[in-house]
């Protein structure tokens, strides 16, 4: 799998926060060029990548709520 990288300044990037249930989403950029599927930008809860079914990383917009 790509790897992922967060901002170390400000790790929420945004002044409304994303939720995913009680949760804040970290915005992280998946770097998953080696693996043919591209850079963008998605997020971590707890520690861990949001993927979908198939096991790749969603893309941030598609995560949550915003708040």
């Amino acid at each position: 799998m790509g790897k992922g990288k967060v901002s170390k300044n400000n790790v929420t990037g945004f002044s409304k926060k994303r939720y995913l249930g009680d949760d804040i989403v970290v915005p992280t950029l998946y770097d998953g060029n080696a693996l043919k599927k591209g850079s963008y930008m998605t997020g971590m809860v707890n520690g861990k990548l949001v993927v979908d079914e198939n096991g790749d990383p969603r893309h941030l917009k598609t995560i949550g709520v915003v708040k």
